[in-house]
């Protein structure tokens, strides 16, 4: 018999090895396009550069407009006398006021606000009378931002305590 002589060329194993090595190729290349493709042209990346710049200069424009506003409303605040004094009687009012707040799940309270340059003090509890009579501050004479602030700590202080 015969014997079986080896035939040239490459196995199935190799042949399927080199296949898979292209299409691994080739999809790299496809990825590749692909990602080139999506990359903008000069003009198109001028534009969005432009656009990024834009962007930026609102951003800082809005930051100085936010930080001069607040800047504003120090220096009003700073400079009001939080009160008003008649020109004919030359008598002096305060100008704070206040309404009770009565949130869900919270203790009422009030918040101290100046009708001239609407400073707002911190949260101040209310007391029951306020409840039902309002807070009334107009009827506080000499009242100021250091005693309502010590107010609201005695408050603070006798709720924490009950």
């Amino acid at each position: 018999m015969a014997e079986a002589t080896p035939t040239p060329g490459m196995d199935l194993e190799a042949v399927m090895r080199i296949i898979a090595q292209m299409n691994a190729d080739n999809q790299q290349n496809m990825l590749s396009a692909i990602a080139e493709m999506k990359k903008p042209t000069e003009r198109e990346q001028k534009k969005l550069d432009a656009e990024e710049l834009k962007l930026q200069q609102h951003q800082t424009s809005r930051i100085k407009l936010a930080q001069a506003e607040e800047d504003r409303k120090r220096m009003q605040a700073s400079s009001c006398a939080h009160a008003t004094t008649h020109p004919g009687t030359g008598v002096t009012k305060h100008c704070w006021r206040a309404q009770v707040h009565t949130p869900h799940n919270e203790k009422p309270y009030f918040v101290p606000t100046c009708t001239q340059c609407f400073t707002q003090l911190p949260h101040i509890l209310a007391t029951t009378e306020m409840l039902t009579q309002g807070v009334n501050l107009d009827q506080y004479a000499g009242l100021n931002i250091d005693v309502l602030r010590n107010w609201g700590t005695a408050a603070q202080k006798q709720a924490d305590a009950a």
